[in-house]
């Protein structure tokens, strides 16, 4: 198999798992478009369209969480060795018979998170390995001859351990690029349906004599494609007064919206990387600022003064701050630890909840993740984590510095934006 005493007899990274998955988030899409009415289609926003049914159908890539991978002894059992001799010391009558060594059975095992099938897909950029995926893990058995010893052991799993990142890797590669190809699928398939609506109304419009719908012909069905979703900031009433008017859990609420809008700018910008790859922190922020302010209207501010100095996204509803933000290139651990005590800098007395946005030029956006979480742990200040609705995302609770009766929730997400070669 290519690879020394390894028994397990199922190859990923090899096969058509993704092809599969990509048909069905298109077959999605179109099935989305098709139930739309003839005037739903020609009265919606296509690009806006596009992006709503592109994000619906996104597809996660699997990852493999090497950090809590192990590996299990099987016990002592008799190692097969006739087809693979080399480094095995023989006597003559075992040159060219069957050759058995006392050994170890291993099995490798490393949990999986996201569709563990799509691991059975042939990438470019990584050869198919040996190795099994299925029940949230992805395994590999040896049975190991004593003889050979624990160093060629060692480097056997080194060698299998860098196949698996490089093809995972390749793969989260190739799912992004196609996830960034769904909104203009999505667009290509919504102007097909608009041209074919047309030129049916062209055509009937050119009739001298009355067309009516016959009682059996097929009726418009679905719901239309972009349906208006209520929003915190719809809920604001302005006449009330300031003081009273909102409570604490109607500010996670609008904390809550204010970061799923900031996610949908995220995954924008990482369908468009080459426009906003160069781009200055205060270019993304305003970028930002747009989208919040279509919800927020007059309520958004850009560098204002709040507490010790100005921060980068301040929404204020009523007299009340729902959220106290920041954005940065992400440059290292250490460029958290100085994002995390700007942005405590910037919240007073009154401040429970903060973000950072870290724009992420590196590709193994996970690992750059976990070093994040790592850092923020260690801190005095660090409570606990909470359940976050992204996995390009991290929250927690927080003490306040010089204030530990004061808990502050504080999320970090990140975006993937690569820097131009």
């Amino acid at each position: 198999m290519g690879d020394r005493f390894v028994t397990t007899e199922s190859r990923i990274f090899d096969g058509q798992m993704l092809q599969y998955e990509v048909d069905r988030a298109q077959q999605k899409i179109e099935t989305a478009i098709d139930s739309a009415t003839d005037d739903e289609v020609l009265k919606a926003a296509a690009d806006i369209w596009a992006e709503g049914l592109a994000s619906e159908a996104e597809i996660e890539p699997p990852s493999i969480d090497f950090d809590n991978a192990k590996m299990e002894s099987g016990g002592r059992i008799q190692v097969n060795c006739t087809n693979d001799k080399a480094g095995i010391t023989m006597t003559s009558t075992e040159l060219y018979g069957s050759l058995v060594r006392p050994g170890y059975k291993f099995t490798y095992r490393a949990p999986v998170s996201g569709n563990t099938r799509l691991l059975y897909t042939k990438v470019f950029g990584s050869g198919p390995v040996w190795a099994k995926a299925d029940n949230a893990e992805v395994r590999r058995e040896w049975t190991w001859p004593d003889e050979l010893g624990t160093e060629a052991f060692q480097n056997e799993v080194n060698t299998f351990t860098a196949e698996l990142k490089r093809g995972v890797e390749a793969l989260a590669s190739r799912i992004a690029e196609i996830n960034r190809e769904f909104a203009v699928f999505a667009k290509r398939k919504i102007d097909e349906r608009r041209t074919a609506v047309l030129k049916e109304r062209e055509f009937l419009g050119g009739l001298t004599i009355p067309v009516t719908a016959a009682a059996d012909a097929p009726k418009d069905f679905g719901p239309p494609p972009i349906v208006p979703v209520e929003t915190p900031a719809q809920r604001i009433d302005t006449k009330a007064d300031p003081a009273e008017a909102v409570r604490e859990p109607q500010l996670d609420e609008f904390y809550d919206h204010i970061l799923s809008l900031i996610r949908t700018m995220g995954r924008s910008l990482e369908r468009t990387p080459g426009t906003f790859a160069t781009a200055a922190e205060e270019m993304l922020r305003d970028l930002t600022l747009v989208i919040l302010n279509s919800h927020y209207r007059g309520a958004t501010y850009a560098e204002a003064f709040n507490g010790s100095g100005k921060t980068d996204i301040l929404i204020r509803v009523l007299d009340h701050n729902a959220f106290v933000g920041e954005c940065k290139w992400w440059s290292g651990p250490k460029a958290l630890e100085e994002a995390l005590e700007q942005l405590f800098g910037y919240l007073t007395a009154r401040d429970t909840r903060a973000a950072l946005i870290f724009y992420v030029p590196t590709r193994d956006l996970t690992a750059t993740i976990e070093k994040a979480r790592k850092s923020i742990e260690t801190r005095d200040e660090f409570i606990e984590w909470n359940e976050s609705d992204d996995r390009f995302e991290m929250q927690c609770r927080m003490h306040a510095p010089g204030d530990e009766a004061r808990v502050v929730t504080v999320t970090s997400t990140f975006v993937h934006l690569p820097r131009p070669s």
